[in-house]
This record gives C-alpha cells, sequence and structure tokens, in this order.
C-alpha cells in the first residue's frame, strides 16, 4: 500500500477529484470509480469493526452468531429480513468465490454494520467530502489523520492470492444511513486455509490482499487543517445530522458548530 502524505486539504482535494475525473474516461465508469475512507488518527490502519474484537475470525461462526440474534432485532425493530431462515444460505452468499450481487443477506448484514455491531464489512463513500469528515470529525488532537483511497485496477493486473478484497454492490435497500453517506463496503477473506476450519474461511485482514485487483493508498492529512475542512463541508451540509439523521447526530454537529466553527459564539 502505498502512502501519500499533503501538507494541505487543498492538495488532497485536487487529487481526489483528479482520481474521479480519471474514473470518468474509462468505458465502465461505476466499475472504475475510486471510494475513500476516512480515519481520525493516521496511525491507525484498515480494521473492520470485526477486526477490533477477534483478527482473522471463522466466517462461518460468525454467520452462526448473526443467525442466532436476528429474531431478537426483527421483534424489537418490526423490521423483517426475510429469506434468512438458514445460516448456510447467508453464508453462500457472501461464499468468497467472486460475489457479485445484493443477495438476502446483505441488508441485513449492511443494517448491523451501521447499528454497531461487529461487522467484517468496512465502510467507505463514494464521496470525497463525506470520508474527510469523518476523518476529521473527532476532536482527538492528533497530528495526523487519513483518507484511504480505493481503485479497480484493470483485469490484467490481477494475481492469484489466498486473501482477496471483494467490493459490494451500491443499490440495495437497507437502513437509511447507507443513502446519507453514500455508503460502499468492502470485506476481505482468507479462503486458503482448509486446514483450519470445516469451511476454511475466514474473514482477515485488508492489508493482507495481494492480487493487484484495487489499489489501495493511505492519504495523510495534518490535523491542522481541521477546521477549515469542516467549515468547508458544513457549508455543503455534511455533517452528523445529515449523515446519522438521529438526535445523536444533531448534537454533534451542534457541539462541532458551538466549538469548532463558533456558530454561536456571544
Amino acid at each position: 500500500m502505498e502512502t501519500k502524505n499533503f501538507s494541505t486539504w487543498d492538495e488532497f482535494e485536487e487529487y481526489a477529484l483528479k482520481k474521479m475525473d480519471e474514473a470518468n474516461t474509462k468505458t465502465s465508469k461505476d466499475f472504475y470509480r475510486p471510494i475513500f475512507r476516512g480515519q481520525a488518527n493516521a496511525d491507525w490502519s484498515l480494521k473492520t469493526t470485526l477486526d477490533r474484537v477477534r483478527e482473522r475470525y471463522d466466517a462461518f461462526d460468525y454467520i452462526e452468531i448473526i443467525f442466532s440474534i436476528k429474531n431478537k432485532l426483527e421483534t424489537f425493530t418490526q423490521q423483517k429480513w426475510d429469506g434468512l431462515n438458514d445460516p448456510n444460505k447467508i453464508f453462500d452468499d457472501f461464499h468468497p468465490d467472486e460475489y457479485l450481487g445484493n443477495p438476502e443477506s446483505y441488508p441485513y448484514m449492511l443494517y448491523l454494520r451501521h447499528h454497531g455491531f461487529p461487522s467484517p464489512l468496512l465502510d467507505w463513500s463514494l464521496s470525497p467530502y463525506i470520508a474527510a469528515y469523518f476523518a476529521f470529525r473527532e476532536g482527538t488532537k492528533c497530528k495526523e489523520v487519513a483518507i484511504y483511497t480505493l481503485c479497480r485496477m484493470p483485469a490484467e493486473t490481477d494475481v492469484p492470492s489466498r486473501y482477496r478484497i471483494h467490493v459490494t454492490e451500491h443499490n440495495v435497500t437497507t437502513t437509511p444511513r447507507h443513502v446519507l453517506q453514500q455508503a460502499i463496503y468492502t470485506y476481505c477473506f482468507d479462503h486458503g486455509a482448509p486446514h483450519e476450519a470445516p469451511m476454511g474461511v475466514f474473514y482477515d485482514d485488508h492489508e493482507k490482499d495481494t492480487t493487484n485487483t484495487y489499489e489501495i493508498k493511505k492519504c495523510i492529512l495534518p490535523y491542522s487543517e481541521r477546521e477549515k475542512v469542516l467549515t468547508k463541508l458544513d457549508r455543503m451540509n455534511i455533517n452528523a445530522f445529515s449523515l446519522f439523521n438521529s438526535e445523536e447526530g444533531l448534537c454533534e454537529m451542534l457541539s462541532i458548530d458551538s466549538f469548532v466553527l463558533q456558530k454561536f459564539t456571544i
């Protein structure tokens, strides 16, 4: 993974827009369109929330867990995730053999991801500006933040690997946050370990992928650009309330308005 250092937000914005313009010259624009992920500390690696619970999680064990909690969630939310009556069905949908569609389990897994349940899905955005919000939203006082970019490479660059990143489809009916955040997701499988588990498939670290299917770059920006970036995003109506549409999001927006952008200073 290549690391690129930017001294200002303006430099990164120019770089990101150029990447998007390059994608528009491709025959299949959506296929090659870059996606972006913001992280509040440049020292953090690309870890899913499941990675933080346990690294290299057996995929079938995870599917059995989320299957076992589905009834409780359906009871509380009054939502129904139809067609998920067999954990083997969920696993088949996310089997690493070139998943390309939107299986029935996908909306359920996205719901879990957006509501705090540990997930093998790493969330990205089609917008570099939304990714920037997630990079700069926290008052961490770290020296640098990171915005990752991921781009599809031409097929002829692909090489075999037991670790492979998969990018999911954007068009799916699920939680409203998916739409508000222009979200898209990746997951990484290690599917070369049949001696370790019955299915021999594990969710694993994104940074182990060596297929060259996707180009990932880590763009590092100074935290000192925070006020400038959040001011620009505020003018674009990109804030916690517009991205989460919740009371917590409203309070986060008002907190940044009051203490960072100082809109309400008397």
